[in-house]
């Protein structure tokens, strides 16, 4: 069975290609006046692509989990212990298994557009079907199922920074997110050359808002991932991959917005049908970005080269030329009302919301993009230092703050504010807010006055979420809510600038204060699925009690390679999280290596140290026999020399976690002697000296940690913004 699945898997994808033909060529063709059969054989040819991609999926699902390392996907994703859990997060580790994913997922939600599109299926499916053949196409040209010409007996394994639940979920729904803005995109273009062409905007409102919620959740789940696992320090860095999903979910709230305004008041019908292809193209610039090898060496987390980059470009290109050309011969259609009402109107403040994130957006492609426009001016091509997304993006940034609490409390075509109390309450959140955010350290004019406008946001949204509630139900409520919590999301990041953070070295057992904090390192854990992790306690000076940190640090083996992989441990809090990453492990010899007291030795070879010549003559196997050196202790018959005589010590090494002691050197010779290594094949010994001008501390007897801790404000408080704008989303509104 196995040995037919990867030439069943690319025999089902070519005929998922040739399905889609004949699905578009069968829409196409539809009578204006007898259009059900065409409609019928158009919606059977575009079952059998559906059909066929899963089919295809689900031989890649089975040469995973059977571990058929000829498939070269396969031996590069997997091997023979990892979890069934990231076994199938193998199916999207790579590019060419996540463009089978995005594929599948943009077939089946073809399929449901069908089911609701009513008069609009044909002109839609006409554009939407070339998209989702491009994936199909991408997936094979990537070479899914090739095959290797020889069948290892292991695979190279999951990269280990996949290897985490999280993982497992957030690419699909990232690309759930993907698939459906190519949905607003196909109804833009339909509406060319139809009567009613404002129609779309009905139907491409809930495509918009699904894709920009789903696509949002996707790259939070990414942020909570590189929070809780990667211990970067954060959730957000501004990577350039991370940068390329924020870019089309940034256009697609402009999008929905403007959607918005133009169902209201039937403005803004040119400025969304460019704000639907635009969404689109970066949608698969964000791909480009990530597959086409452009960003190596400025991001952590991209592909290397691939002959996917140049398709995706002319996708890129082809979208944009399409879509443009369209708009250029639209001969008047795109029309729509001007806007005459005051600067204080909501229609005004809905406008320059849309305008500023339009502006943070194009800030973000700039610095995303800046690897590549300097490869264009003849420059290496690094990523742009990440402080420029801050200086760019705050004045917008306080712009739409202070948007959001103002455009909600004022009714369509400026009327009264909602409630007498609204706006001077909200104002006076707005002071309070400046006056917290002093008094908590946050620095600079700017930095303030964002403070103040998202504590405005904050009460100005509270008012109007009671107000909706009780006069129109809970089903208008879904946009306050969202505002709620994008509020509640500024003002933490407003707080994360007055987090603290400092690197310290932990000695062994020695105390060290942080921050205010007592750190001690106090050893080692042996954790599930072969981690390791440390024991660090922290308290406060003065004070009794501790509570115990354990910050994963160990090696792990994936990708064909070794990785050092560390996970922070997150001590969370009502009022923010104390944030403790692992930098660096340095075992005794390497920690107190500067000092001159390690010794390299072969047999017969000898060393000066404290007044006496220390020289290795040969193992102490303990009682066991040389071929089982690895089992118990081994030990190294030293003979020390000094003035007064001369005598064997045997220091001892242990297999286990628990290591023997140092011995005492002979009477008249101070110090110690530890066996820290054996090297049986090059017949060596590392002796760890410990007396002298060395003392034996916690680095002799522990070695030392690395860490860098950090306070991480409000953290509670970002999470629960997070929340509560994906369930403003889901509420359908009327």
């Amino acid at each position: 069975m196995t040995a037919v699945l990867p030439t069943l898997g690319s025999a089902a994808l070519v005929a998922a290609l040739i399905t889609y033909a004949m699905s578009w060529f069968a829409y196409r063709g539809i009578d204006p006046k007898t259009p059900e059969p065409g409609l019928q054989k158009a919606r059977k040819n575009l079952l059998l692509a559906v059909v066929s991609l899963g089919v295809a999926g689900l031989a890649l699902l089975w040469l995973l989990f059977d571990r058929a390392y000829q498939v070269e996907y396969v031996y590069a994703h997997v091997s023979n212990d990892l979890p069934g859990l990231y076994v199938l997060s193998a199916f999207w580790a790579g590019q060419e298994g996540s463009f089978l994913i995005w594929a599948i997922l943009a077939a089946v939600l073809g399929w449901l557009l069908t089911r609701q599109a009513g008069e609009w299926e044909a002109p839609v499916m006409k554009v939407y079907l070339p998209s989702a053949a491009v994936l199909v196409a991408l997936t094979l040209l990537t070479g899914l199922f090739n095959l290797l010409p020889q069948t290892p007996v292991e695979g190279a394994g999951l990269n280990p920074l996949l290897r985490d639940p999280w993982m497992a979920i957030h690419p699909p729904v990232t690309f759930l997110g993907y698939a459906a803005l190519s949905i607003p995109f196909a109804f833009a273009m339909a509406s060319f050359g139809r009567k009613g062409s404002e129609d779309w905007v009905e139907a491409a409102l809930p495509w918009s808002l699904i894709g920009w919620a789903t696509l949002g959740t996707g790259i939070i789940m990414g942020g909570f991932w590189a929070y809780k696992v990667l211990g970067w320090g954060g959730w957000w860095g501004w990577d350039p991959v991370e940068n390329a999903s924020l870019l089309p979910w940034l256009l697609g709230m402009a999008l929905f917005h403007g959607l918005l305004l133009q169902r209201a008041r039937k403005k803004l019908a040119r400025t969304n049908v460019i704000l639907a292809v635009l969404t689109f193209a970066l949608v698969i610039y964000s791909t480009f970005l990530t597959r086409s090898g452009v960003l190596e060496g400025a991001s952590v987390h991209t592909f290397g080269a691939s002959p996917a980059g140049t398709w995706l470009f002319l996708w890129i290109v082809a979208v944009l030329g399409y879509g443009f050309y369209r708009i250029s011969g639209s001969k008047g259609e795109l029309k729509g009302e001007k806007l005459e009402e005051s600067f204080f109107s909501r229609e005004m403040q809905l406008l320059i919301g849309a305008i500023v994130i339009i502006g943070i957006t194009i800030m973000i492609w700039l610095g995303t993009s800046a690897p590549i426009l300097s490869r264009l001016n003849g420059g290496e091509g690094a990523a742009i230092d990440i402080s420029y997304y801050g200086r760019t993006t705050l004045p917008l940034a306080i712009i739409m703050a202070f948007g959001l609490g103002i455009s909600v409390l004022r009714r369509w075509r400026g009327g009264d504010a909602i409630g007498k109390t609204a706006m001077p309450v909200s104002l006076v959140a707005s002071v309070v807010g400046v006056s917290g955010a002093t008094l908590l350290g946050v620095d600079g004019a700017l930095a303030l006055l964002f403070a103040g406008g998202s504590a405005m946001a904050l009460v100005a949204n509270l008012f109007v979420f009671q107000h909706t509630l009780a006069n129109n139900g809970w089903k208008l409520t879904g946009g306050p809510l969202s505002h709620i919590g994008a509020a509640l999301m500024l003002i933490a990041v407003v707080a994360a600038t007055t987090g603290r953070k400092a690197t310290a070295d932990l000695i062994y057992e020695e105390p060290t204060e942080v921050l205010g904090y007592e750190l001690t390192f106090v050893g080692w854990n042996e954790e599930p699925g072969g981690k390791q992790s440390t024991s660090v306690t922290l308290s406060r000076p003065g004070e009794s009690g501790s509570i115990l940190l354990k910050p994963k640090l160990y090696q792990q083996y994936g990708s064909g390679q070794m990785m050092v992989r560390a996970e922070p441990h997150i001590n969370r809090g009502l009022l923010g999280d104390l944030y403790l990453a692992p930098a660096q492990y340095l075992p005794p010899a390497e920690a107190i290596a500067g000092s001159g007291n390690v010794l390299d030795l072969g047999k017969g070879e000898s060393a000066e140290i404290g007044g006496a010549t220390l020289t290795f003559e040969d193992y102490d196997m303990g009682g066991h026999e040389e071929t089982d050196m690895m089992s118990g202790t081994i030990g190294a018959r030293v003979r020390v020399d000094w003035e007064g005589g001369s005598e064997p010590v045997i220091p001892r090494w242990g297999t286990g976690s628990e290591q023997p002691p140092a011995v005492a050197l002979p009477y008249g010779v101070e110090g110690q002697l530890k066996l820290q290594g054996i090297d049986a094949d090059r017949g060596r010994v590392t002796l760890l000296y410990l007396g002298g001008d060395m003392p034996a501390d916690g680095r002799a007897a522990g070695g030392l940690l690395t860490v860098e801790l950090s306070e991480k404000p409000l953290m509670g408080v970002l999470w629960l913004g997070v929340l509560i704008v994906l369930a403003g989303g889901t509420i359908p509104g009327e």
